[in-house]
């Protein structure tokens, strides 16, 4: 019989090294629903990612998993999705983009990109070390440290520009769900992002959508008026 998707539960995975609870994560009576929905979604995709990584065969890292990819190059390219939180915190930074859109478009349009991209994976494979499910915990361990000690206007110096927190972390987000997706196609496991994560995901692309030109092609396909363009992506 066929495992059930992998569903987020509110209740705190049954490990050794669950992650911290709410309110280690820096929730609190003033925070914004915004910054609370935002870390929600945030939370779930690594606790997510988490669960599936636990899942991946002994023999499947050296698998294709996107593109050139394999599985380990992509779940080390994921696991330094999830440090971002504490590589690019810049107190006092000036802030240069908007929202969570902007850092996109402005990351995508740099030249030479997916290359960068693909490069800086395969350097932080040896990271992962022997065990990669434990190296995926300790960074995630130490990015929800790192945020509780932050509030959602806290500035975050990228290499495509300045943002608060809050604008950050959904792009976090969308990178976690769509390689955990990537990942769990790849390996055979299955995946089904929790709605708080989905939803800022889809949110997300939608945004960027509109800031390509594309928002009126993306609103016709999923209102049923009209089918999107053979390979779509808003991503570039």
């Amino acid at each position: 019989m066929a495992s059930a998707p992998l569903m987020f539960a509110r209740s705190r995975p049954r490990t050794a090294r669950a992650l911290s609870p709410k309110q280690s994560l820096g929730y609190h009576a003033g925070m914004t629903e915004r910054s609370t929905r935002t870390r929600d979604a945030f939370h779930e995709s690594v606790a997510q990612l988490t669960e599936v990584v636990k899942l991946i065969p002994p023999d499947a890292w050296g698998k294709p998993a996107l593109g050139e990819w394999s599985v380990r190059e992509l779940t080390a390219h994921v696991v330094r999705v999830v440090g971002g939180a504490i590589t690019y915190a810049s107190p006092g930074s000036p802030i240069t983009l908007e929202s969570a859109a902007d850092y996109y478009v402005q990351a995508m349009s740099s030249p030479r990109i997916h290359e960068q991209i693909a490069e800086r994976a395969r350097e932080a494979v040896a990271e992962l070390g022997d065990d990669p499910l434990e190296a995926l915990q300790t960074v995630a361990e130490r990015t929800m440290t790192a945020i509780a000690e932050r509030d959602g206007n806290a500035p975050m110096a990228t290499p495509f520009g300045g943002l608060r927190l809050d604008d950050y972390l959904p792009t976090r987000t969308l990178e976690i769900v769509i390689h955990t997706m990537d990942i769990a196609e790849a390996v055979g496991v299955p995946y089904e992002p929790s709605p708080n994560a989905l939803n800022a995901t889809v949110t997300l692309l939608a945004e960027i959508a509109v800031i390509h030109g594309d928002g009126t092609a993306l609103m016709l396909a999923l209102s049923g008026r009209r089918a999107l363009p053979a390979g779509f992506n808003v991503l570039g």
